[in-house]
This record gives C-alpha cells, sequence and structure tokens, in this order.
C-alpha cells in the first residue's frame, strides 16, 4: 500500500481528537514504493504521537509529518536495503 495514502487519513483524525490547537503539514518523499504494513496499527501509533505533539505545542503549534527513504538502515542488528521513514516533528517544548 502506498504509506502516503495512510498518512492523508490522519488530519481527517485530527479533528475528531480536537487537535484544533496544531496545524498539520506534509513534507513527503514521493520515491518511496508501495510498503506492507497494517493499516490500522500505523494509524493508532501516529495519532498517539500526535497527541503527544499536542500536549506539547503552544496554540497554534506545527507538527510536521516528513517521509523519507534510508537506505542500508540497521533495525535490532538486521541490515535492511530500504526503509521507509516516518518522522513526526513538532515545535511545541521538550
Amino acid at each position: 500500500m502506498n504509506i502516503h495514502s495512510v498518512l492523508e487519513k490522519i488530519p481527517a483524525f485530527v479533528n475528531s481528537l480536537d487537535l484544533t490547537n496544531i496545524s498539520v503539514e506534509r513534507d513527503y518523499d514521493p520515491s518511496i514504493p508501495e510498503v506492507r504494513i497494517d493499516n490500522d496499527m500505523i494509524i493508532q501509533a501516529l495519532l498517539n504521537i500526535l497527541k503527544n505533539a499536542q500536549e506539547a505545542t503552544l496554540e497554534g503549534g506545527t507538527v510536521l509529518i516528513k517521509t523519507r527513504v534510508e537506505r542500508n538502515y540497521t533495525i535490532s542488528s538486521i541490515r535492511y536495503n530500504l526503509v521507509a521513514m516516518i518522522d513526526i516533528i513538532d515545535d511545541g517544548i521538550g
């Protein structure tokens, strides 16, 4: 599945979580190939991170959802040739 189609569902959930004091910006890498993910689990994880960002961000703050491709990346001692990275960056304290 395309990771960006999953990420595009997140802003719709922002309103349902009353995260109205933050704006969500996107910086997507269009070169990311299709990935195998659990749609519901990734959405839940991202919503949890967004909720944490909302708590750390002052009124009118910004959260950036950024995707990139990383090559030769190691996770738990296993090297992967290609991984998709999702960064959630807020301008809040802490």
